[in-house]
Formats: structure tokens, C-alpha cells, sequence
């Protein structure tokens, strides 16, 4: 859970809800694996590999709506990342690399 400062555990917020969100939907995930595997053991790759695919998919789906400010403040309030260029290095490789050690936040 989100700490509130000194006010104990704090409200919640939407980080636990996609936290929460979150374990249920990698159990659940692996439930329908485990079947998949069961009906089909010779297609453990290719199962695989779709699981991979549609995370990167959406991954880079929900990065992109999010760096171009698409989704308002629903993505935090670093709305809009792609556009700024002191922002947009940050988040590139050597921009993870060279901020880690900077300081800089």
C-alpha cells in the first residue's frame, strides 16, 4: 500500500489498484497457461510467444498513449515525456544509465 507520510497506512490509491490488479491477472495467466499446456505440451513455445507478444504490444501501446499525454494525468504526472526532450532523454537507455548516477529526478 501506498504510505500516507506519518498518518499509518495512508488512502488508497490507483497504484494498488493496479497493483492488486495486477497479481490477479499473472495468476490467472498462468491458470489458463496450465491448461493450454496440458491439452498441447508440444506447444510450449509457441504459447510462449504469443504471451510475450501481447505484453510488449501492450506495453509499448500504453508507453506511447502515456508519452504522448494522451491518457491526461491518468499515467502520472509525467504526462507527455515523448515531447519533451530533458524528459524524453531521461527515459532512453543512456538516459537511465546517466540520470542513475546524476541525481538528477
Amino acid at each position: 500500500l501506498e504510505l500516507g507520510g506519518g498518518e499509518g497506512l495512508g488512502a488508497l490509491g490507483w497504484g494498488d489498484m493496479w497493483a492488486i490488479l495486477q497479481a490477479i491477472g499473472f495468476g490467472t495467466a498462468f491458470f489458463f497457461t496450465e491448461g493450454m499446456m496440458a491439452r498441447n505440451p508440444g506447444q510450449a513455445l509457441p504459447i510462449t510467444a504469443v504471451q510475450v507478444g501481447m505484453t510488449a504490444l501492450f506495453a509499448g501501446l500504453w508507453a506511447s498513449l502515456d508519452g504522448f499525454g494522451l491518457l491526461g494525468t491518468f499515467g502520472g504526472d509525467n504526462g507527455a515525456w515523448l515531447l519533451e526532450e530533458g524528459t524524453r532523454a531521461h527515459y532512453a537507455i543512456p538516459g537511465l544509465f546517466t540520470s542513475a548516477f546524476s541525481g538528477d529526478d
